[in-house]
């Protein structure tokens, strides 16, 4: 991925509504929705916590959501990487006008999910949760 470059939020916001159609779901329901992208089912073993884990790439929109997994296969946690990275400032200005925030758990409210603004070295990321 290069995310040194910017662009911004706005291009993203297609991805965002298809977080609602991944929560939920499971891995197979995911794969038959999604039949022309590219796709990892990832597996672990129970002890490192996470058993499954499903990558989805969207060429056109030039990022990759990654499906995380509960017990019963249903996916609670989708993360957006974008290969161009948007600034935190942007994120957080758009979010603001877009989503009511929830200071106490430092997050957004979108219709039916949990949005995250999250940061893994020097690469903005989304998480969104139920």
């Amino acid at each position: 991925m290069n995310n040194n470059k910017t662009t911004g939020i706005e291009h993203y916001t297609g991805l965002f509504q298809q977080i609602i159609h991944l929560l939920g779901k499971t891995p197979e329901e995911i794969i038959n929705s999604y039949p022309d992208h590219e796709m990892s089912l990832l597996e672990w073993p129970k002890s490192y916590g996470m058993k499954e884990r499903l990558e989805i790439r969207f060429q056109e929109e030039q990022a990759t959501l990654t499906c995380e997994f509960d017990k019963k296969r249903r996916s609670r946690v989708v993360n957006i990487f974008t290969d161009i990275n948007p600034t935190a400032e942007e994120c957080i200005r758009v979010f603001n006008q877009n989503y009511p925030y929830n200071w106490f758990f430092n997050r957004w409210k979108m219709a039916s999910c949990y949005l995250y603004l999250k940061q893994l070295d020097e690469i903005i990321y989304f998480k969104c949760t139920l």
